[in-house]
Formats: C-alpha cells, structure tokens, sequence
C-alpha cells in the first residue's frame, strides 16, 4: 500500500490508493516519490532488496503515522509524511528528504486536507497546521500555525484639543501583514466607548494572546453617534499604542471586517476534511466550519459550530461526490459511533 494517488491513465484506483508494492511500473510521471526502491512493512518503510542504489536514506527507524500527496499551485507533486517521533517530512525523491514540522506530538496519527492549493494538518494535539508550497519544486514546503489570531483588547482616552467631539465607540483586531498585504485578521475586540469635546484620542492595544504571527493591530471607530466601526489607524505588534489621533469622521477609511466572521480554530482538533469550499474540523462531538472561502486564507477562520447529534464523537469526516449538483462540488459525510450524516 502508499499513499500516492495518481495513476498512470487507464489504471484504476482502489478506493484506498494504488497498491505500489504490487504496481510499481504503474506509477504515473506525475507521482512525487521515486517509490520503485520502498515499501511498507508493519506501518514502516522499508528499502526494497535489489534497489539500494535508489535511496541513500534508511527510514526504517520510523513508523508513520499518517502521509499525504497533493499538487501544489505549479501542478508538482508533494509527498508529506508524519513520523511517530512528530516530525512532518516532505519527502522529495528516492534520496533527499526534508523536515517541514518538527517538535509535534509523538505518536499521533495525523489526518490532512488540500483546499486552494494549500494543505492542513491536525493530530489531535498540536494546533491546526498549515503547509505551503514553494515556487521551487526542489525545495520542501513550508509549514505554520494556521487560523486567524485571537482578539486584542483596546483602551481609548481623550488627548489633547483639537479633535472629535461627539460619542464615539472603538475596537481593534490582530492582524497578520506580509508586505503590506493582510493576510489574516482576528475578530473584534469588545467595543470601547469614549466621549470626546474637541479632543483627539489615545489609545493602548494589548494583545490577547502570544502570537509571534500577528505583525500589527488595526484600529476602528465609529462617526460621532454611530455604531458600525471604520478604520481609523494601525500600530505595530511591537509599540502597540497611538497617539493624538486626529482622524475626522469623513476621514476614516472602509467598515471593520464582519464580526464573529473571523473565530480561530478550536485547540487540537481531531480530524480535517476540505468540502464545499470550506474547511471543517472535527472535536469530540462538534463539527467547526469555516465560511465559504475564495482562497485558503478563508480557510483558516472558523465562525461556523454544529453539535452532530448521536451517541459517542466524531470518528470520519470525508468529502463525498454531490450527484446532479454543481461540477466539482462536493458534500461532507459525518459519522459518529452511532449514526452517519451528509451534510
């Protein structure tokens, strides 16, 4: 058995995979691992007699705990495997491996999902993990924590004269910037109420979690009587204050992000599963979804919560053909112990 996925055309696929011990000449030019040389004994690889000269590496130190092969963005094949120890690997041919992940939980068995070109990786222990590939087909994908930051929480005092006059609320979110790009963006903090007599304003983000990720916190306020927040300013993560604030009403920039739109992820989720064009992830007898997304960074909130009813926890998620609907959209089978549903 492997877990590559892509076979040569006119072969068929067991509902499990290609079985390369058996098929090895089948194997597809699309396949990621040169996989003539291995095979799996006891839930480890083994180099197969007469192929040495293939491999200059002996994994059969390990036991895996869980693989999984997708095509990233450029069309390359990427073959990732979770050792006993809590190292992710990305394997790359028959002779060079790489570390992607390491410092995870041992001996937990690991379950992915490709949405958008971008793979996820749970093991019921660990936060939600994401995996990117490089442009580089040469070069071992990157890995991080996923999902949005947790909320900050703000204060705001009146400054000198000269500003707003009127009562104004404020909030503030974490946000995660890569070339002045956002990326990702936390929910609201609690809403901050100040009222103002031709001053400007103060104010001091705190953030509400370590997250070395976050890279600057936004701040939005209402017109003066208002109540839907606009951006007014940002700080950096690391001089989390402002100063003076001079921002007239028509000055502020476009309405804060939807609240409770952008929720983290649950801690240690036990089984992922991409269908719809969203992301769910599965705790005990909770079922998390992210929204509708258009890319992956979408993906990685999760505002959505569904109690499944029945008897014991969630034991599957597995996307599943949707007859008769839209062409390439799929629906999500749930099963628990003691009762399946498709949502």
């Amino acid at each position: 058995m492997g877990f590559l996925t892509y076979p040569a055309k006119g072969m068929l696929r067991g509902q499990r995979g290609l079985n390369l011990v058996d098929y090895l000449l089948n194997l597809g030019p699309d396949s990621k691992l040169r996989a003539e040389n291995l095979y799996f004994f006891r839930r480890t690889e083994r180099r197969r007699r007469g192929f040495q000269r293939y491999s200059t590496e002996d994994w059969s130190g390990y036991i895996w705990r869980g693989g999984h092969e997708f095509l990233d963005d450029a069309g390359n094949a990427r073959l990732l495997v979770f050792r006993d120890n809590g190292q992710l690997i990305e394997i790359q041919d028959g002779t060079t491996s790489a570390a992607v992940l390491t410092g995870l939980a041992a001996n937990r068995e690991a379950y992915f999902a490709t949405a958008f070109g971008s793979t996820f990786m749970v093991d019921s222990d660990d936060a939600l993990r994401r995996l990117d590939a490089t442009s580089n087909p040469l070069t071992a994908c990157t890995g991080r924590v996923a999902g949005v930051p947790v909320p900050p929480s703000l204060v705001v005092t009146a400054g000198t004269a000269g500003g707003q006059t009127g009562d104004y609320l404020y909030t503030a979110t974490a946000v995660i910037e890569s070339g002045g790009v956002k990326l990702l963006e936390s929910d609201w903090s609690d809403l901050f109420s100040l009222t103002l007599a031709n001053t400007k304003q103060s104010g001091t983000v705190t953030p509400g979690a370590v997250d070395t990720r976050v890279t600057h916190f936004y701040v939005y306020r209402t017109d003066a009587g208002g109540a839907q927040p606009k951006y007014m300013t940002k700080v950096t993560a690391g001089a989390p204050t402002f100063t003076n604030e001079n921002v007239a009403d028509t000055a502020l920039g476009a309405f804060a992000p939807t609240r409770l739109r952008n929720i983290p992820p649950p801690s240690a989720p036990e089984l992922i599963a991409a269908a719809g064009s969203r992301l769910f992830l599965a705790k005990g007898r909770t079922l998390y979804a992210s929204p509708r997304a258009l890319n992956a960074y979408d993906c990685e909130a999760f505002p959505y919560e569904i109690e499944i009813p029945g008897a014991g926890s969630i034991k599957a998620l597995c996307p599943v053909p949707n007859p008769g609907g839209t062409p390439g959209t799929n629906s999500l089978l749930v099963g628990l112990e003691s009762s399946c549903y498709v949502l």
